[in-house]
């Protein structure tokens, strides 16, 4: 019921409202659609609202004076709340469609579970995928904002599975938190050590911060450096991931973009009904529910077209032959699966785990328009690239920069082009040996300073060397005290005599 998140209900409840009006239209000689919502207005937030949802759900399906329909679906945005409604929908056998959270992708676990969000894991973890694969980069640095929307999390935990079941690989996850200070010279610090590819998951205002860092530190593109952002889509929360600022780092910054590579939704995203209906949710938002905004919200069309696309199954269900499975949420989930649908305004793919493809680019800076171009697509139901351009890598050859620089992360491996790593390492050979040589001299002469210091301070000690055994009289007497008398001079030369032992002495 509040609008702080781009899939609450101020924003995706219109556009609900206003497609069950057009199913109506639509398909009314067909079949006849009601709508209800559920709600309770002491949750909050998506957080609350999980631990009271299977209880409020629950109680309007086992109503005694509900109508049951012929069939029931549940369908809304979805965010945490989602998971343990869908536990309800599996043992109800219940359609459930989410148009703003995406389901888990082993299909044992959510069964009657489709997806039509607009923003997928799944295909951003293709995308990296085919991405780090097609430039040979194995080595990947990570830096995920814990303050930025949580798809970020959700995407970094994706990425870091991936790359961990991937032979050769090797990743750095670093975590900041934007509400605080965060270091970005220790981090560009750390990362030169580890990698030359760092991924951002944060807000657009924190990829201006890193790009300012890395020219004071000359990390670009020119020193063989690539940075990688992510831009869900275009929204005030996920903020400007554009150079300009309008403040004195603009100039700065548009350079320094040159180095990064934006990747997001491809512009089909933005496809709406019509700019009527648009106007419409606004409006309905700013009636209903006392909130402006301004700025177009991928979800509410994903909300939209959510619904249109289950009329549109629904009325291919029926008017076939194998419409009697109807009422079987399985059933009818599986039959969204792998499948197209041709909307008048758009196009949409799900795929065999329930989740909505959509189509991905690659963009990089033109320099002289100052806006990210697309140069790669990843098309919602392919599973390689369409060039679209060429992508400046602001180098000296203009190649993407290696996994690893021929002279090592450090800088300290020999070679024909690492003069300067080579003889650091020579200097440093050396100066191990001569440190080494001067520790065995100076313990030498220690050891013979101190020898010729306890010759001195010992030279009332017999030398037993020069000692000669007593010959034993017939009593044995004077072998015997000779030898307890040596026994008891012994004792003294490390330390005096055994006062623990005096019967022994004698």
């Amino acid at each position: 019921m509040y609008p702080n998140a781009p899939g609450a209900i101020p924003f995706v409840g219109p556009a609900f409202e206003t497609a069950v009006a057009d199913l109506r239209q639509k398909y009314g000689a067909i079949f006849e659609v009601k709508h209800t919502y559920l709600v309770d207005r002491k949750y909050a937030n998506a957080v609350e609202l999980a631990f009271g949802i299977e209880v409020m759900t629950a109680s309007w399906y086992y109503d005694r004076e509900r109508t049951p329909a012929n069939l029931t679906v549940l369908i809304f945005g979805g965010s945490n709340e989602a998971y343990p409604l869908n536990r309800l929908a599996e043992s109800w056998k219940t359609l459930m469609i989410t148009s703003v959270v995406n389901g888990p992708r082993d299909r044992r676990f959510a069964s009657t579970w489709i997806s039509g969000s607009c923003v997928s894991v799944v295909t951003y973890e293709r995308l990296f995928q085919l991405l780090l694969t097609k430039y040979g980069w194995r080595s990947v640095y990570i830096v995920l904002d814990v303050s930025s929307n949580l798809f970020y999390t959700a995407m970094s935990g994706s990425l870091v599975r991936t790359l961990a079941q991937t032979m050769g690989s090797q990743f750095v996850e670093h975590r900041v938190d934007s509400s605080r200070n965060v270091p970005w010279d220790d981090i560009l610090k750390e990362f030169r050590t580890r990698s030359r590819v760092l991924i951002l998951l944060a807000h657009g205002g924190l990829l201006r911060e890193l790009m300012r860092a890395a020219t004071h530190l000359d990390m670009l593109g020119m020193a063989g450096y690539v940075y990688i952002a992510v831009e869900i889509f275009q929204h005030p929360q996920f903020g400007s991931f554009s150079w300009r600022y309008d403040d004195k780092d603009d100039d700065l910054v548009k350079e320094a973009y040159r180095s990064v590579l934006l990747l997001g939704p491809d512009e089909s995203m933005y496809d709406i009904p019509s700019i009527k209906l648009i106007q419409e949710w606004k409006d309905r938002t700013r009636t209903l529910y006392n909130f402006t905004y301004t700025d177009n919200n991928p979800y509410v069309v994903a909300s939209y077209t959510s619904v249109m696309m289950f009329g549109a199954l629904l009325n291919e269900t029926l008017a076939g032959s194998m419409s009697t499975g109807v009422q079987n949420g399985i059933t009818l989930a599986s039959k969204f699966l792998n499948r197209t649908f041709d909307l008048s305004y758009t196009t949409i793919f799900i795929d065999g785990s329930g989740e909505r493809r959509t189509d991905l680019v690659v963009r990089d800076l033109d320099i002289s328009t100052g806006i990210f171009e697309p140069k790669l697509v990843l098309s919602k139901n392919k599973n390689a690239f369409q060039r679209l351009g060429d992508i400046d890598w602001s180098s000296r050859l203009n190649l993407p920069p290696p996994n690893e620089p021929e002279c090592g992360y450090r800088d300290n491996r020999v070679g024909k082009s690492c003069s300067q790593g080579g003889t650091t390492n020579l200097i440093a050979g050396v100066m191990v040996i001569l440190l080494a040589t001067v520790v065995c001299v100076a313990a030498w002469v220690s050891f013979r300073i101190l020898r010729s210091i306890r010759i001195k301070l010992e030279w009332w000690l017999l030398d037993t060397e020069k000692l000669r055994m007593a010959s034993r009289s017939r009593h044995g007497a004077t072998g015997s005290c000779y030898l307890r008398i040596l026994s008891l001079i012994g004792c003294g030369r490390n330390g005096g005599t055994d006062s623990r032992r005096p019967s022994s002495a004698y």
